[in-house]
C-alpha cells in the first residue's frame, strides 16, 4: 500500500497518497463528454486505475470497480497495459476512495496490482470478453467512502436510464479532476449490429448524447434495482456515432458471472502479443 502519512479519523483507517498530475483541459479531451460532475464519495465502489510510467509516477489510465477487498473488476485491455508494464519493470496501482484526482484526499488509499486474469477467450481486435479481474497486493480496508459493489445477478432485468462514471483522458493523459457521471440508455443488441454486425451478444448496446471515452474504460455501468444501484456492465469502447449520438458497447457482467467467481482464473490470459510499444497504454485496443 502506497502510504505517506497515517491517522485515525472517526474511527477508521486514514491515509494518504501522492496525488496524480493533472494537466489543463484540452478542447479534444477525451473523458465524459456532456456528463457531469458526480456528487463527491457517492460512488464508494469506484477505483481510479493508474499507471506508472516513470518511477514513482502514476497517471490515471482507466476506472475500474471494487468487487471485494482484494479484487477490482475492470475491462481486459486495460490489464493488458499491466502486462505491458510489468515488462518494462514497471506498476500499476488502484486507489480507493477519490473524487478529486488531482489532489491528496482524507481517507484515499493505493494499493498496487499484483496480477491480472483475463477472459480467457479475450479478443481485442474483436471486441469480444472484454473483462478482467486485478488482484491487489493487499486487502483494501473498507471504510464509509471504500465499499464493494454489489453485481447484477445472471437472468435480472436492466431498467435504463442507467449512469456511467470515470474521470477520462486523451492522448495526452489530460484528466477531468473530478469525477463525471453521465446517463447511459440500453438499447436493443440490434441497433450495435447496424454499425458493427459481429456486435457481440454478451455485451449491452447504448446510445446517449454524452461520450465516454479511453480513460472511462473499464468503470461501471450501474442501474437502479429497488432503490439500490447495481452494476450490470463494463464500459468498454464506443461504437460510433447514430443520429448525432454516441453508440457505446459495455461488457454484460450477467454473462460472465462465473468468470468473476472463479478462484482458479488464468494470470497468464491477457495477452500483449498483438499490442506493441506505448500502444499499449495509449489505445483502447
Amino acid at each position: 500500500m502506497d502510504v505517506i502519512a497515517t491517522s485515525f479519523s472517526m474511527a477508521f483507517l486514514v491515509t494518504f497518497v501522492h496525488p496524480i498530475t493533472v494537466l489543463p483541459d484540452h478542447p479534444n479531451s477525451l473523458q465524459i463528454r456532456n456528463g457531469h460532475e458526480a456528487t463527491p464519495h457517492h460512488y464508494t465502489w469506484m477505483v481510479t486505475i493508474q499507471a506508472e510510467y516513470s518511477p514513482n509516477d502514476f497517471e490515471h489510465v482507466s476506472g475500474g470497480t471494487l468487487l471485494n477487498a482484494h479484487q477490482v473488476l475492470t475491462a481486459a485491455h486495460v490489464c493488458r497495459k499491466f502486462k505491458f508494464l510489468k515488462t518494462k519493470s514497471r506498476r500499476m496501482r488502484c486507489v480507493f476512495g477519490k473524487h478529486d484526482v488531482s489532489q491528496q484526499e482524507v481517507g484515499q488509499v493505493a494499493i498496487r496490482v499484483k496480477d491480472v486474469s483475463c477472459f480467457p477467450q479475450v479478443h481485442y481486435k474483436k471486441h469480444l470478453h472484454d473483462i478482467c479481474i486485478m488482484e491487489l497486493e493487499s486487502g483494501v480496508p473498507f471504510t464509509m467512502q471504500i465499499t464493494p459493489a454489489i453485481l447484477a445477478a445472471p437472468g435480472s432485468s436492466m431498467a435504463g436510464p442507467c449512469l456511467l462514471i470515470g474521470w477520462g483522458s486523451d492522448g495526452y493523459l489530460r484528466v477531468k479532476p473530478r469525477l463525471q457521471q453521465m446517463t447511459v440508455t440500453p438499447q436493443e443488441i440490434s441497433l450495435c449490429q447496424e454499425l458493427e454486425p459481429k456486435f457481440s451478444l454478451k455485451n449491452i448496446c447504448s446510445q446517449d448524447a454524452a461520450s465516454p471515452d479511453h480513460g472511462d474504460s473499464g468503470g461501471p455501468v450501474m442501474c437502479d434495482v429497488n432503490g439500490e444501484l447495481r452494476v450490470f456492465g463494463v464500459h468498454s469502447y464506443n461504437v460510433g456515432l447514430r443520429n448525432n449520438q454516441v453508440v457505446a458497447a459495455h461488457v454484460d457482467v450477467r454473462e460472465y458471472a462465473e468468470f468473476i467467481a472463479d478462484p482458479l482464473r488464468n494470470p497468464n490470459s491477457c495477452s500483449i502479443t498483438m499490442c506493441t510499444g506505448f500502444n499499449c497504454l495509449y489505445n483502447s485496443f
